[in-house]
């Protein structure tokens, strides 16, 4: 079953690679203990994002949406190596090798995609 871009989902697995918006709990203690206890879980939703936005060319992804608010967090492409990196050394540093490897692969693919556009700019 294929995931609509704007999907949201609460802490259930979904599927390998599709696009989700995070739901967080809305107040502060909520929110923190669920980023806690579903570290590994959020980076590899926030790394399919970056990757369907690679994919598809988009300009901005939408991240996170809090329960019963209207706010999200959104990502815009120029920032993705950056979160990227970020999502690498937190992963390091924690020994979550699984998250790391799908980080690097991803981060290929940013590398990949603006070798492209590069080579398309300069023809």
């Amino acid at each position: 079953m294929k995931k609509n871009p704007r999907s949201k989902s609460g802490s259930k697995a979904k599927s390998k690679n599709s696009y989700e918006v995070i739901e967080l709990p809305s107040s502060n203690d909520e929110m923190e203990k669920y980023l806690e206890m579903h570290r590994h879980e959020i980076n590899s939703r926030i790394l399919n994002n970056i990757e369907y936005g690679i994919k598809n060319r988009m300009p901005v992804v939408e991240i996170f949406s809090f329960k019963n608010s209207n706010f999200v967090v959104l990502m815009n492409q120029k920032d993705f190596r950056e979160n990227i990196q970020n999502i690498i050394e937190f992963s390091k540093k924690h020994d979550d090798f699984e998250i790391c490897r799908q980080a690097k692969q991803v981060m290929q693919k940013l590398d990949m995609m603006s070798v492209f556009f590069e080579y398309k700019k300069t023809k």
